[in-house]
């Protein structure tokens, strides 16, 4: 049935989604690290920064919390993950 046929989809379209992510072609901007890093701790950014190692991109951004806590997290830049 449809449904079926769309799960199916659904599932293949990750793995593409996930290749994309990889290709040097389409990677995560600093600003969408920044917007993902703020959703993802409920924080504000106070720094952003890409730092270069080899041909691998790494944004270093560091966030304030409601709780006055400061930290820094790191996104790899091809994967749009925590590194």
């Amino acid at each position: 049935d449809r449904d079926g046929d769309r799960g199916n989809d659904r599932g293949r379209g990750n793995d593409r989604d996930r290749d994309e992510d990889r290709s040097p072609a389409r990677r995560l901007s600093l600003d969408e690290a920044v917007a993902q890093a703020e959703r993802r701790y409920k924080a504000r950014a106070v720094r952003a920064e890409e730092k270069r190692h080899g041909d691998r991109i790494e944004y270093r951004i560091r966030l304030l919390g409601d709780d006055g806590r400061v930290f820094e997290v790191r996104i790899d830049a091809a994967t749009g993950r925590e590194s």
